[in-house]
């Protein structure tokens, strides 16, 4: 039975997603969960900076098992982390919808930015170069997945880009505090 809240945030790699979270815990008073943390991908991964994952089933149930211990009754989290991940491949793939059923999420926060800005960021934190045509499949994915977990989940769907971030955040700030209000989802 659940008793704490969770906001997913999701976006691609580069997308801002760190950024804004940071900027939002400075109005709510929700704590921090990165998906990577919790799952320990620095240990998991040979080289953490390789956006391709060798299994993703496994890397979920890592993160779930992570939240079931970061997770305290009565807390009241956002997490950070993706919708969909690059398989050992190379190829946008969509992380199973009963991983999102397991964690619950009362909303999600859709992160976006442009190909090219992506491109450079993950270029200048990671020292790789990801085409922008495979950047636009991952931004396309995460978005349209998005959308359908949302309607099935029956949780807001809020999309941020750079344009509206700052709306956004206080749109999001305010929906925090109203998911807060409301109590704990228990399922």
């Amino acid at each position: 039975m659940r008793d704490f809240l969770l906001i997913f945030l999701a976006g691609v790699h580069g997308t801002g997603k760190g950024h804004f979270c940071e900027r939002l815990l400075r109005i709510s008073s929700w704590q921090y969960l990165s998906a990577s943390a919790l799952l320990k991908w620095s240990e998991y991964a040979a080289d953490p900076k390789n956006k391709e994952v060798m299994s993703i089933p496994d890397t979920q149930q890592r993160l779930l098992a992570g939240l079931e211990k970061a997770c305290l009754p009565g807390g009241r989290y956002l997490l950070d982390g993706h919708l969909t991940l690059l398989d050992r491949e190379g190829q946008v793939t969509r992380i199973d919808r009963q991983v999102f059923e397991r964690i619950q999420p009362k909303a999600i926060i859709l992160k976006t930015e442009s190909a090219g800005v992506v491109q450079e960021r993950l270029n200048a934190r990671d020292g790789r170069t990801y085409s922008l045509a495979l950047i636009e499949r991952m931004l396309s994915e995460e978005s349209i997945y998005a959308k359908e977990l949302a309607s099935h989940l029956k949780a807001p769907l809020f999309e941020i880009n750079a344009m509206n971030e700052e709306e956004m955040l206080a749109v999001v700030g305010n929906l925090a505090d109203q998911i807060e209000r409301s109590g704990p989802r228990l399922g």
